[in-house]
């Protein structure tokens, strides 16, 4: 999920300055009229400064989730909010992978026990070899 959101957060702000209009077909694909009303109104005449933040926002998401406790799990409720938030774009917004992107940082959230992910030691234990004679078929 950390790459995904790293992938974003430079996607995003290069194709709103190469070409902003992509993102006004998401009114026509969403699912809640206050989607359409915003997307229409301020969206329309500030597109890179609102895709701008958003990628920021996806950035510190990348950031929190290869940090450690505090952070993780800051980036995890980050990452709930957002991908909710953006699940009433519709297909434009890849729905349904964004509830289900949530549900896996909901997971992570509430699972996450680890240090750095650099320190890969703590994974040692986790890792156990499994024989052949080992995997039922």
């Amino acid at each position: 999920m950390a790459g995904f959101c790293l992938r974003a957060s430079y996607f995003n702000p290069t194709t709103s300055i190469k070409s902003p209009e992509t993102y006004l077909t998401y009114a026509k694909l969403d699912a809640l009229p206050f989607y359409t009303e915003f997307i229409n109104g301020p969206f329309f005449h500030y597109i890179t400064p609102f895709v701008f933040t958003i990628a920021v926002g996806q950035f510190l998401i990348f950031i929190g989730l290869i940090l450690n406790n505090r952070w993780t799990q800051s980036a995890c409720i980050g990452g709930i909010l957002f991908g909710l938030a953006i699940a009433p774009l519709g297909v434009g917004s890849a729905f349904p992978a964004t509830v289900f992107m949530a549900i896996a940082f909901f997971i992570l959230l509430k699972r996450y026990k680890h240090d750095y992910i650099w320190k890969w030691q703590q994974y040692k234990s986790q890792a156990k070899p499994t024989l052949l004679k080992d995997v039922v078929l």
